[in-house]
């Protein structure tokens, strides 16, 4: 039974969570991927381009989750809401930790919200962070027997993420072995239904690009322990030496419904496990573009606050009866709350330590570029078509509608005279578009931004012949 005081501690707990994630956004004017813009184009769009919503970079699941935050607020306001999911995500976590005995859900809220990479990402829309809650919420579903909602939200993980698959294909195995017809029915139906629906719009299955499991070698490979030290600095040292410490008391811990084999609790988490060896697997032999980013494992995240909390409980629950055993009640009081304030020291200092993300040279020129572009048309009585490869400036320039829902990828022989192109040093050069190639089919120099030198120019040309 929760007590006034433990629903206050509670409440400050996600209030300190959340305002230092408010903060880490007022002071990150960049993102940590181009991603983020991409989808957060493609969620916009989509209210104009309805076919968008299958896009399978988009990820579906992703791109409905942010649809009406993006039309609302555009990035900030898709990013204001992976705040609400985080929050969310705590909350399960909270309800988790409760089956593994933890009694201070405060601490499991802190121990989410001040690991490093959610205090660096838990703000910016990126897809671990619906990816985060699914997951979160099928476990949950399945430690309080709800399994048809635990079939539902692990079939929904493909739809945001593609390793999702992975994770979906396992429980439709496991559901299987525990006879959960149902279960693994709703596990397979979310995919089933989208390719289905992808086949009869497009000719073609969506899940049929991971047919190809080396699409590029861009990407490299890594070594066995390559996500180790990055799992490391995401969940940050203080955490991580309480979750393994609450692996020992978690271990040793039953459950009693049956729902897990031979009654082992910790089992209830082999869904994170089986994610980290998933990302490891990928990685290290180069399978399907894994750019080995430690931003990948954030959906890990739920977990260590979960086995932080325990271990943190365990402990103190231990040091106390040391210090008990061998000290006044009161000197051993004050002497374990002591450790555990410095423990917390060490949580909230792991967290606040995050630096914010700083706005990209090269996004900076293309938002200049953006501003140029927008200015010029303004002059104009017509509207010259505008071409530009890099997604920052489709971020910053606003159009009625785009042409399309992608608009980043055109056909730049295909342009007509006087059309308006934003060249970028990323994007353009792997087009085959150069200064050089562009001069010599017509196009112009008007203005640039930036600088070629340290790859963040942003030239503007427009095409006077073909």
């Amino acid at each position: 039974m929760t007590t006034r005081r433990d629903r206050a501690l509670l409440g400050a707990a996600f209030a300190l969570g959340i305002g230092w994630l408010l903060v880490m956004l007022a002071r990150s004017p960049g993102v940590l991927l181009d991603d983020e813009i991409t989808h957060a184009l493609i969620s916009i769009n989509a209210w104009r381009y309805p076919e968008a919503l299958l896009d399978v970079w988009g990820r579906p699941g992703n791109t409905i989750a942010y649809m009406l935050p993006a039309l609302l607020g555009g990035l900030e306001g898709r990013r204001l809401f992976a705040i609400v999911l985080c929050a969310v995500t705590a909350g399960i976590a909270v309800i988790m930790a409760g089956r593994f005995s933890v009694k201070a859900g405060w601490l499991v809220v802190l121990c989410f919200f001040f690991q490093p990479w959610i205090a660096k990402t838990g703000f910016q829309s990126v897809t671990q962070i619906p990816f985060s809650l699914a997951l979160a919420a099928g476990v949950l579903a399945w430690m309080t027997g709800r399994w048809g909602l635990a079939g539902l939200c692990f079939g929904l993980l493909p739809l945001i993420r593609h390793e999702g698959i992975a994770l979906a294909g396992a429980w439709v195995l496991f559901a299987l072995v525990r006879r959960q017809w149902w279960s693994a029915l709703l596990a397979i139906l979310p995919l089933g239904l989208y390719n289905a629906l992808y086949y009869l719009l497009f000719g073609r299955l969506a899940s049929g690009n991971l047919l190809d499991s080396v699409p590029t070698t861009e990407y490299g490979s890594g070594s066995w322990l390559h996500f180790v030290p990055l799992l490391t600095a995401g969940v940050g040292i203080p955490v991580l030496v309480l979750a393994l410490t609450g692996l020992l008391p978690a271990a040793r811990q039953r459950d009693e419904t049956r729902r897990v084999p031979w009654g082992w609790s910790l089992f209830y988490l082999a869904p994170y496990g089986l994610y980290f060896l998933v990302h490891t697997l990928l990685f290290h032999f180069g399978l399907f573009a894994s750019g080995g980013y430690g931003v990948f494992l954030l959906p890990l995240a739920p977990a260590a606050a979960v086995l932080a909390a325990r271990g943190g409980e365990w402990a103190f629950a231990g040091i106390r009866n040391v210090f008990n055993q061998r000290l006044p009640a009161q000197a051993a009081r004050w002497g374990a709350l002591g450790l555990a304030s410095v423990a917390l020291v060490f949580i909230f200092g792991a967290g606040l330590s995050a630096a914010p993300t700083p706005l990209d040279p090269l996004h900076e020129a293309q938002q200049q570029a953006a501003m140029w572009v927008q200015g010029y048309l303004d002059t104009l009585s017509l509207d010259p078509p505008v071409a530009a490869a890099h997604v920052a400036f489709w971020l910053a320039f606003h159009p009625a509608w785009p042409e399309s829902a992608e608009p980043w990828w055109f056909d730049e022989g295909a342009l007509p005279v006087g059309s308006l192109l934003v060249w970028d040093s990323k994007y353009s050069p792997e087009r085959g578009m150069t200064p050089a190639s562009l001069a010599r089919g017509g196009w112009r120099e008007m203005a640039r931004f930036g600088s070629e030198g340290d790859g963040s120019a942003a030239i503007i040309y427009q095409r006077e012949a073909r």
